[in-house]
């Protein structure tokens, strides 16, 4: 039979510790992450917005920073599969919203829909987008 007794003060320690690790384990691989929105400025005083190359590029940059606070990447499977999730979804649709620039209306209308730009507010970059 096994005993306590028999095992050395410095193992049970060890013994003790592993144990509490091991306990605490699933609690941290569950854990939620934090529900704190992530912010992430976007500069684009070196670009020319109202051309449609200068709105492609901030619309990537703007892709880019959804992804990085999103805390997901474009190799993601929802990702590959053109798909990206509904936080990055929101986060272009929000930024591309606040950012009120009819060139950028237009890009997002074709990487989305009138109907998703419709759904983030973009009402008013979306009619001068649509002429």
């Amino acid at each position: 039979m096994f005993s306590l007794n028999r095992i050395k003060p410095r193992t049970r320690r060890l013994l003790a510790v592993a144990a509490t690790a091991f306990a605490y384990a699933p609690v941290c691989v569950h854990a939620e992450p934090p529900q704190s929105p992530v912010t992430v400025k976007v500069s684009y005083s070196d670009l020319n917005v109202s051309t449609p190359d200068g709105a492609r590029r901030l619309y990537s940059r703007i892709e880019n920073a959804a992804y990085a606070a999103c805390g997901t990447s474009r190799s993601d499977t929802e990702s590959l599969m053109n798909a990206p999730g509904s936080c990055v979804k929101q986060a272009i649709g929000q930024a591309v919203q606040s950012a009120r620039i009819p060139s950028l209306a237009q890009v997002y209308i074709r990487h989305n829909s009138v109907e998703t730009a419709k759904e983030f507010g973009i009402t008013a970059d979306v009619m001068t987008a649509q002429r």
